[in-house]
């Protein structure tokens, strides 16, 4: 099999794929072509991801932290091996199909869960500081105050309990998810309401240092709140009678409507499909990434197909990832046309 690469409008690079799926020059010329389009490839720093047809991940230029099989649930031995810029996973037992399809997607969301807490850990952090320096902080701003026995006419009640409320609701919706505590100004507000007006700027210097380092990591973790709102939400739309939740120390679960915990392995494959594709591209968005994906309609019924790349795209948001599809479906064909290129043989049999 091979396929023509456009160089310029009056040169190709031509990269032909043996029985092994190994591209091999035919010239040193050929050699050279290859290694100047890989070299200047290289220089773009962009992630390459293969969702392969077996729905094993393959990443070109793997980094500390990437992919490991490692935490497999079976007790099946593996090897894991780098050789040149490629990773390769080769299995030493043969296991069969359905098992190594419930690895692989036990494995991309146990990767998924890490992925998401190591990012919530880094923006907990933001905005966190001792109790001693938070008390400096408290006395050094009561110490700056005007000494003024009448009312302050910068800051009123009404406005802390505006910022107040507004904290409230937005540590509600990360609360959600485990990664805040929820946020109470019941007992705030009460001593707010009870003190008289000319203490109000005191009560607000006070609440500043405090507030200020909650506000803090709510921006911090904003957009992995926003990622991980979006990932749940959009697997919800996809499934009936089912319900997928996901909390910081429990990570992803599957829930039937009354409320009963199901296992992977109850899901059906269209479902455990849909799980393996959009956890692999939630990892994605770190940096600039291509995540090329063999037959994404595999598993997946009509209706299901003609969301899929629009709910793909949504996953990822305005990270700087693209896709890049081989199918053979006309659901998926039909929507996207503009962007659709049809692969040919470049080299014709031989008489």
């Amino acid at each position: 099999m091979g396929f023509k690469i456009p160089r310029r409008k009056e040169h190709t690079i031509e990269f032909i794929a043996d029985k092994e799926n190994s591209v091999r020059p035919t010239s040193d010329e050929h050699d050279a072509q290859i290694r100047t389009f890989l070299g200047e490839l290289g220089k773009l720093d962009i992630s390459l991801y293969l969702l392969s047809d077996d729905r094993t991940i393959r990443l070109a230029g793997i980094e500390e932290g990437g992919f490991s099989p490692y935490d497999l649930e079976s007790g099946d031995e593996w090897i894991y091996m780098e050789a040149e810029s490629r990773t390769r996973i080769h299995r030493r037992h043969s296991i069969n199909p359905e098992q190594m399809a419930q690895q692989r997607l036990v494995q991309s969301i146990k990767r998924t869960e890490a992925w998401i807490r190591e990012r919530v850990i880094l923006g907990s952090s933001i905005g966190d500081s001792s109790v001693n320096t938070l008390y400096n902080e408290i006395l050094r701003r009561l110490i700056t105050l005007p000494v003024d026995s009448r009312p302050s006419h910068k800051t009123d009640k009404k406005m802390i309990e505006k910022r107040v409320t507004k904290l409230e609701l937005q540590c509600k919706e990360f609360a959600q998810y485990g990664f805040l505590p929820e946020f109470s100004g019941k007992e705030i507000m009460k001593a707010v309401s009870s003190a008289p007006p000319t203490h109000t700027e005191i009560i607000t210097n006070v609440l500043n240092p405090y507030m200020e380092s909650i506000e803090k990591k709510l921006e911090a973790l904003s957009v992995i709140h926003r990622r991980v709102d979006s990932f749940v939400n959009i697997i919800r739309r996809f499934f009936t009678n089912k319900r997928l939740t996901y909390d910081l120390r429990k990570g992803i679960s599957i829930t039937a409507n009354d409320g009963t915990l199901l296992h992977l392995n109850m899901l059906s494959s269209g479902e455990r499909h849909l799980l393996l594709l959009f956890c692999s591209s939630f990892i994605t968005v770190d940096r600039p990434s291509i995540m090329m994906i063999d037959e994404p309609e595999l598993s997946l019924n009509i209706k299901w197909q003609r969301k899929l790349i629009s709910s793909l795209l949504d996953c990822i948001g305005d990270s700087p990832v693209q896709y890049l599809f081989a199918t053979h479906s006309m659901e998926l064909l039909a929507q996207h046309r503009d962007s659709v290129v049809k692969l040919e043989n470049s080299r014709k049999p031989k008489a």
